[in-house]
């Protein structure tokens, strides 16, 4: 039979009927096949986003990001790895106000493998995405250059990276990082996308250990010292509410420095894409302005345009 794991035991030969199901643990003495499985790896700190761009940071940081309507920013950035998102604007309506914001509607990966000069890139389409929150051409992918096939339940592997699709989920395993990626409905919709994407990302390896120091708006917040960033976040409850938080105090420098000029593109002000093996310094340098609660940043910071858009409330889940 099929090997099962269930807490921390691994069975080979349980009872097809439990499938394990209820831990093997009880069945161990009956079955003999059920013996302890090795510990888990420590845990490593998680990142991403929801609804209306509410940045959820490592260590339990937090911020709004409006960005601006049509741009793409970059949120990690690391030695051979780059994820980018590009938001739209967005009127709907929370218990009864008019929200006008931004939702991210495309997810883009880009990574290099440096021995070979190949390169993986991925993509995540909202716009792809039909009223039962999935699509067919949701999710494609391109290996050195040429299309590769994203079939749902199957891997496609290429450069060192993959993306694996489950229905309209996509699951991409970078060097060191694992990015997953999920459209949902845009609740209570006026104008704008009628599906946006949320996403969560985490190390791999204990941040410690990774190959450089990662930034970008999400990246730069595994930065090994377990504290949280608490970044400028929007208020609600007025009838009409246009949102216009940056992430000021979670970020180094201003919403601005984080523009890509393409979806695929690696270069902004704080790009680690290009960084040289073995060149990591044993501890992140301290980003000034990054460990308050949005303090020192005025809601014009970024010189991103705050003239139409989206959508921020912890219904939008």
């Amino acid at each position: 039979m099929d090997a099962y794991t269930c807490a921390n035991w691994v069975c080979t030969k349980c009872d097809p009927v439990i499938r394990c199901d209820y831990s093997c643990a009880p069945y161990s003495a009956e079955f003999a096949h059920c013996v302890h499985a090795p510990p888990s790896p420590p845990a490593t700190p998680s990142g991403g986003l929801q609804g209306y761009p509410h940045l959820s940071l490592a260590h339990g940081g937090h911020a709004d990001f409006r960005g601006c309507d049509g741009c793409l920013f970059n949120f990690l950035s690391t030695r051979d790895v780059s994820v980018n998102a590009r938001l739209r604007a967005s009127v709907f309506r929370l218990r009864g106000s008019e929200v006008h914001g931004t939702f991210v509607t495309e997810l883009h990966v880009a990574t290099r493998h440096r021995a070979t000069g190949a390169w993986f890139t991925g993509s995540h389409w909202a716009e792809e995405v039909g009223q039962n929150n999935w699509g067919w051409r949701a999710v494609n992918a391109t290996c050195d250059g040429r299309t590769a096939p994203v079939v749902v339940h199957l891997t496609c592997a290429c450069a060192g990276a993959s993306v694996a699709v489950d229905m309209s989920t996509a699951v991409f395993a970078l060097p060191e990082w694992e990015v997953r990626v999920a459209p949902r409905p845009i609740y209570g919709r006026v104008e704008g996308p009628a599906h946006r994407l949320d996403l969560s990302m985490r190390p791999l390896l204990p941040e410690s250990q990774l190959a450089e120091w990662p930034h970008g708006l999400i990246g730069q917040s595994f930065d090994g010292d377990a504290r949280a960033r608490r970044g400028r976040q929007d208020e609600y409850g007025a009838p009409v509410v246009w949102t216009t938080a940056q992430a000021e105090g979670a970020i180094e420098g201003v919403a601005d420095d984080y523009r890509v000029a393409a979806p695929f593109a690696t270069d902004f002000r704080f790009s680690r894409f290009d960084a040289l093996a073995g060149k990591r310094p044993a501890t992140r340098p301290d980003a000034a302005g990054t460990t308050g609660a949005g303090a020192g940043a005025g809601a014009g910071a970024g010189a991103c345009p705050v003239g139409s858009a989206g959508v921020s409330s912890p219904e939008q889940k």
